[in-house]
């Protein structure tokens, strides 16, 4: 079976799962209508929706209290029969023909119910509910700051969640998606201009010398969470360039997202060393169902516009000959299907304009997922990316060599004339970023029975910068010309294994026990030449300025740990957890050996 989604501009894609719900409210109205018609009919409040042979009825109420549950919805799986319990809990079903059918109770704040019922023609079937009492949230399941899945009620620190389905508009990008989502999470946007990166902080900076950027993984998979290095010559003035970072989360497909889990502050040290003190954000994107394949296409169209910032009279300081509305595109293609081997494939490509002239991004991204269990108790878990990333940027910032310095300053900029013609020759300032990514990871989770789990995880993440930049000859501001081109390439490589043990002590009290090792070595190679200096005529290389430097670096980190944790949970209320970690770095030097942290 083949479903394709309608096309919207400007608006979230229709979801399959409004069909899936259309019953349900189809069933909830029905019994309402005839719950508002009974006083006409003079017959009790409760009714069934549909008539028939068979007839089911009971009361539901409240598993501890035994008190009843007013306004229950009760169905019968497969059919359009229903019913909504009374002020005391009672129901009626009429319609049911003879056999065994499945009846569920649903309600807010109570577990969902279900019993296998026998219905005979021979009279009225009794079926009593008694439902136990929910707090939804606290029994969501997280896999983020846990050494398995866990419910979070059972987490002792915060655990958010942000599940794109929720979200009904359309959504730029990751931290767009966080952005006003997740408590104590600030997203610091950079700039407007196109690929331009945030910064994202949880309750804060925590650190003066350390990053303060929070841990980000992709399906159990280390990613870089650090903005890339900046475009600026390796000699020179370092203010040279569009003076903005693009951010590793914009090479993602923000379409491929199935939710996101955030841990705020140090709380999940524990399971990811040190590093984790400024917290840690886990993607997980979407698996392939079992079943038929399912097509999934979306277009996407907007604009984006600057906001006024200066006075009325000079809403944006003397930008504005130069400022535009940019246009902002997307398409993107998906399939979810198979069978022993469940896949979610999909494309999506991206033209963006920028507010400013020379900003454009251009983006072609592809996801590979794939989920299979070979043996009894064995899953394995397939994630991969390819992102190819181009981007072209206006000089900006604090730049003398720069558009918007000079267009603040007016008459007084760096050229000594503050007229449109004059300040055009900056744009001839070329300065382009491409960036090619690769992400890939296998997990593999072993189930020998229902207390013991063990999941070992392998994971690469690698990208590969190009970071050009051109002030030609007779440039405005450099004359004789400048060329700077580097070539950058930074990779993280995963390895991580949790096992946990469930150990029932006695009736009230049950005891998990986790352990787990990981190892993240993280490795950044730069090799960038610098030339200035070129004869007229010359087409302009790292070979032909009359001054030609090299530089090149290369800089590894390896960081491990193992660590012991302990949960006690008393009678499903009171919980209890410890944990011991030992962390070893590189970074920490060949004396300082493992420290530990409860």
């Amino acid at each position: 079976m083949v479903r394709a989604r309608p096309f919207l501009l400007n608006a979230r894609t229709l979801r399959s799962a409004g069909a899936r719900r259309a019953p349900v409210l189809a069933r909830r109205l029905a019994a309402a209508a005839v719950v508002l018609s009974s006083p006409l009919l003079d017959v009790p409040a409760v009714r069934a929706v549909a008539q028939g042979p068979g007839t089911i009825s009971g009361r539901i109420v409240e598993a501890g209290t035994r008190t009843p549950v007013p306004g229950a919805q009760v169905t019968v799986a497969g059919m359009t029969v229903g019913a909504i319990a009374d002020d005391d809990g009672r129901y009626v079903l009429s319609g049911v023909p003879a056999g065994a059918v499945v009846v569920r109770v649903e309600t807010a704040g109570y577990a969902p119910a279900e019993k296998r019922v026998p219905v005979r023609l021979d009279g009225p079937t009794r079926a009593d509910f008694a439902l136990e009492t929910q707090v939804f949230q606290l029994d969501e399941i997280v896999v983020t700051g846990t050494a398995g899945s866990a419910r979070q009620r059972e987490v002792a620190h915060s655990v958010d969640q942000v599940l794109l389905e929720d979200v009904d508009e359309p959504v730029v990008g990751v931290e767009n998606l966080l952005a006003g989502r997740v408590p104590g999470l600030t997203v610091l946007q950079s700039s407007g201009m196109a690929g331009a990166g945030s910064q994202i902080r949880l309750r804060g900076n925590v650190s003066l010398a350390l990053s303060n950027q929070p841990l980000v993984y992709l399906d159990g998979i280390r990613i870089r969470s650090e903005g890339y290095p900046r475009n600026v010559p390796a000699a020179g003035d370092a203010r040279r360039g569009p003076n903005d970072v693009p951010s590793p989360l914009n090479d993602l497909n923000v379409e491929d997202i199935e939710r996101v889990e955030v841990v705020k502050g140090p709380a999940a040290t524990t399971l990811y060393g040190a590093e984790a003190a400024s917290g840690v954000i886990q993607i997980f994107t979407k698996r392939g169902h079992r079943g038929d394949p399912v097509w999934t296409a979306r277009v996407d169209q907007g604009l984006d516009e600057m906001q006024p910032y200066g006075t009325d009279a000079d809403p944006y300081v003397g930008l504005d000959p130069w400022l535009r509305s940019a246009w902002r595109q997307r398409y993107s293609l998906s399939s979810s299907g198979g069978g022993d081997v469940r896949l979610y494939a999909s494309a999506a490509f991206d033209d963006n304009e920028g507010v400013l002239p020379n900003d454009h991004e251009k983006r072609f991204a592809l996801r590979l997922n794939a989920d299979a269990a070979p043996l009894p108790g064995l899953d394995l878990a397939w994630s991969s990316s390819l992102t190819l990333h181009d981007l072209n940027s206006t000089p900006a910032g604090n730049n003398a060599h720069g558009l918007t310095q000079n267009a603040f300053r007016g008459d007084e900029n760096q050229l000594g004339d503050g007229s449109k013609e004059a300040i055009d020759r900056i744009l001839e300032y070329d300065i382009r970023t491409g960036i090619d990514r690769f992400l890939g990871g296998l997990t593999a989770a072993w189930t020998p029975s229902d207390r013991l789990t063990n999941r070992l995880t392998v994971g690469y993440d690698r990208a590969a910068l190009d970071l050009w930049q051109l002030r030609p000859f007779g440039f405005v501001l450099a004359p004789d010309g400048i060329l700077a081109d580097e070539d950058w390439t930074g990779s993280i490589l995963t390895l991580d294994y949790v096992g946990s043990w469930v150990v029932p002590v006695r009736p009230d009290l049950r005891t998990t026990l986790s352990w787990g090792a990981q190892n993240v070595v993280s490795e950044e190679n730069r090799h960038a030449g610098y030339a200035e200096g070129f004869a007229e005529g010359v087409e302009p290389t790292l070979d032909s300025g009359a001054l030609r430097l090299d530089f090149r670096g290369r800089t590894r980190v390896a960081n491990g740990g193992v660590f012991a944790q302990a949960l006690f949970d008393w009678r499903n209320r009171w919980f209890l957890t410890a944990g011991l970690r030992l962390d070893g770095s590189s970074a920490f030097g060949e004396d300082l050996g493992l420290e530990p942290y409860p």
